[in-house]
């Protein structure tokens, strides 16, 4: 018998009573639970499920060439999706990154139907970023995502081997250019005719994606899909 539950409950009470718990989008006080925790009910419906064909015509109809076979995202990219992120990824909350990752893949689970035995790789971080954050986002998101299904996810496959600055003010050029040859495959793992699933939390040109699968093909990848948490739709 586990005599210090009640005392466990009593302080859970208290914590909720001085501090309650708030909406990570909009800071509000929660006060029921919805499909996604900490995530109040406006703030959930405001999330836009992105229509399947927009990745199509408008990112991988840009990329030239374009290396990625298929492209599946979930959302429009929203200021509680912003605010998401920096949670999971400056606010120390690594299990939101799962929780958001499996409320992704309820929203993409017509597309995840042919994700056969792909092998999902998460976009690493370079190794200092890592140690900084001290795990990977994209990494949680491809768990929570991949949480009921038998893919199988491999974390240090793909490398990030040099240092790139921020994509976020980068134009698509520059983008290009800053992640070129910035990753590298790993571990030997045979990728010969293997189908690989890249998931990533955000995707704005494609460019990131696109030169992961370029290298994976180079090592014998024969369909890398992208996925993604999200992509401004008035993104450059």
């Amino acid at each position: 018998m586990d005599f210090t539950l009640p005392f466990k409950r009593w302080g859970r009470f208290l914590a909720d009573l001085f501090f309650p718990p708030l909406c990570l989008g909009c800071q509000a006080m929660l006060e029921s639970p919805t499909a996604l925790p900490l995530v109040c009910p406006n703030c959930l419906n405001s999330l836009t499920p992105l229509p399947e064909d927009f990745p199509q015509i408008h990112i991988l109809n840009r990329l030239h060439p374009c290396y990625l076979d298929d492209l599946w995202i979930a959302f429009e990219f929203s200021e509680v999706i912003r605010a998401l992120l920096h949670s999971i990824k400056y606010q120390k909350m690594p299990r939101q990154g799962m929780r958001v990752g499996g409320y992704a893949g309820h929203i993409l689970s017509t597309q995840l139907q042919s994700a056969g035995e792909a092998l999902v790789l998460p976009v690493p971080l370079h190794p200092l970023r890592a140690k900084e954050r001290e795990y990977n986002q994209s990494a949680l998101i491809a768990r929570g995502i991949f949480e009921n299904l038998e893919n199988e996810i491999v974390e240090n496959l793909l490398v990030r081997r040099r240092y790139t600055s921020s994509q976020t003010r980068l134009n698509r050029m520059r983008r290009k250019l800053n992640v070129k040859n910035a990753f590298a495959v790993g571990e030997e793992i045979p990728l010969a005719d293997r189908a690989v699933i890249l998931v990533d939390d955000v995707v704005t040109t494609g460019a990131t994606l696109n030169e992961c699968a370029r290298v994976l093909k180079e090592r014998g990848a024969k369909r890398v899909t992208g996925m993604a948490l999200a992509t401004p739709v008035h993104g450059e």
